[in-house]
């Protein structure tokens, strides 16, 4: 209960941010215990990653992640990736490389599994989550279309090729939202 319960009040300030630019999408979160539901189930199931990162003793962000297998079919070989579902940075915290840190740490955990992909998505409004991927070696590889009556919906996916670790992809969906001509 206390890690889901650090987990769910982490994740306010990210949730509130989604609910404010797409309230039709997201609930604003009426209490820092407001996902602990879900952060428990998150926690019990054995596919999921999940890692807090403190200083002193504070807990000042989190990435959580699940491993994916996609089984082969007509059109595709099998697929095993790592799939970031969370990632969150406590404001007074970012851009001081405790994210990149948690992305090393499913990186890492990934090399060790033998998984060779990556992938998350990010909301085009995003600039700052855009930004960090982007700065972390991402760049795209794919484009995700969808279509609402007042808005048409774009997306981008990135991939980066990791030199080194022996991981060869890492990708992310990058949503972009405009007006659509036909609305």
């Amino acid at each position: 209960m206390q890690d889901a319960q650090i987990l769910s009040a982490l994740n306010v300030h990210v949730q509130k941010i989604h609910a404010d630019v797409y309230p039709h999408l997201f609930k604003q979160p009426d209490s820092p215990s407001f996902a602990v539901p879900f952060m428990q189930r998150q926690l019990g199931d054995p596919s999921n990653l999940i890692y807090i990162a403190s200083l002193e003793r504070v807990a000042i962000g989190y990435i959580f992640a699940r491993i994916v297998e996609r089984p082969e079919n007509l059109m595709m070989y099998a697929w095993k990736y790592i799939y970031i579902e969370h990632i969150s940075i406590t404001p007074q915290y970012q851009r001081k490389g405790y994210g990149q840190q948690l992305l090393e740490e499913v990186t890492r955990f990934a090399k060790g599994q033998g998984i060779e992909t990556i992938a998350l998505d990010v909301w085009g409004f995003n600039q700052q989550s855009q930004s960090f991927f982007e700065k972390n070696g991402f760049e795209p590889y794919n484009l995700n279309c969808g279509n609402r009556f007042e808005t048409c919906i774009h997306g981008s996916t990135y991939i980066m090729k990791l030199e080194t670790t022996g991981v060869e992809y890492v990708s992310f969906r990058l949503w972009i939202q405009f007006k659509c001509q036909f609305c």
